[in-house]
């Protein structure tokens, strides 16, 4: 509960500061003729599209904005690991670990999104969860990025994870443009915060 808190005073904080000094993220999310849910945010950084690829496709990059500990193949079918806590790797039991499954330099990176131990066994064990990133020029020294999700199946567990990444997703735009605003996180003076698990956590 302590962690649950202090992730979501943090991300306020950043959220808000964020917000008021760029554009707005755009929840343009929508369902298929078939009733499945796709989450999609939209957002235009000040950076130019061969900075933000870099920044969102390497562990070098990830490292500036996401998380201290990252591990990127960029590969069809490559691994795409993260921790978020200070002394962790990512060969820990909490460590995230994504797949690529395919990309196209500048263009559009995918991956399957590999859920944690925080959520519940249903989504966890379908390893249906996907993610698409799509960049493309929006004038000058700018990007606008397209990040759509799917794969969310129905009931209060999808749901679950449907709010976790809407939230989340949107956050990481808005710390991405605060990173080519301010500069790269310096790890070694700032405390990594975990996600929080989702409450309550359903078998």
């Amino acid at each position: 509960m302590k962690i649950q808190t202090a992730f979501i005073l943090a991300a306020g904080w950043l959220l808000l500061a964020a917000a008021a000094r760029c554009e707005e993220v755009r929840n343009t999310s929508f369902a298929l003729p078939g009733g499945e849910r796709v989450l999609r945010h939209e957002f235009v950084v000040a950076a130019p599209r061969e900075e933000v690829w870099k920044t969102m496709t390497t562990a070098e990059g990830l490292k500036t904005f996401v998380a201290p500990n990252v591990f990127v193949e960029l590969k069809t079918g490559g691994r795409f690991d993260s921790n978020y806590r200070l002394d962790g790797s990512v060969s820990d039991p909490d460590a995230i670990h994504n797949t690529v499954l395919a990309y196209l330099p500048l263009e559009m990176f995918a991956m399957r999104v590999g859920l944690t131990g925080f959520f519940p066994k249903g989504p966890r064990e379908a390893g249906t969860l996907f993610s698409v990133l799509t960049l493309h020029d929006a004038g000058p020294g700018r990007t606008r990025m397209v990040e759509s999700m799917a794969g969310f199946g129905a009931g209060a567990d999808w749901d679950m994870v449907y709010a976790f990444f809407e939230r989340g997703n949107a956050h990481e735009f808005l710390v991405l443009e605060k990173r080519f605003r301010e500069g790269p996180i310096d790890w070694s003076r700032k405390l990594a915060i975990p996600s929080p698990p989702p409450s309550p956590r359903k078998k």
